[in-house]
């Protein structure tokens, strides 16, 4: 994701929340930033953010705070893991099919 801040300012931070409705969750993430738009460096030496986690919070927030501030006029931030879910479109976590059977319970259309 990318997001243009206007003009160039200060940042020192992103803060990550999931959507209402919604049970995916960011676990971790990069950030990288840009005087320019086209130039980005890594904030923090690239080392990866704690997103929100898994808990049953549906608003729970999670601020990543950067070990100093940094100038940027824009901002991109690198998913490196989402949290499995029954709704990720995806077929993991033990599922028999796409985001059913498993934990996700019964299966649409495939008697399971």
């Amino acid at each position: 994701m990318q997001f243009d801040l206007g003009t160039v300012k200060p940042v020192g931070g992103v803060v990550v929340q999931p959507r209402p409705g919604n049970d995916e969750r960011v676990l971790a993430y990069k950030v990288k930033v840009s005087t320019d738009g086209t130039n980005f460096q890594d904030v923090d030496n690239s080392d990866s953010f704690t997103g929100n986690g898994l808990n049953d919070d549906s608003q729970a927030r999670a601020n990543g705070y950067f070990s100093s501030l940094y100038m940027a006029q824009s901002m991109r931030a690198g998913l490196l893991l989402l949290a499995e879910t029954c709704s990720d479109g995806l077929q993991n976590q033990g599922e028999a099919g796409v985001d059913c059977g498993g934990p996700c319970g019964a299966c649409c259309g495939n008697g399971l």
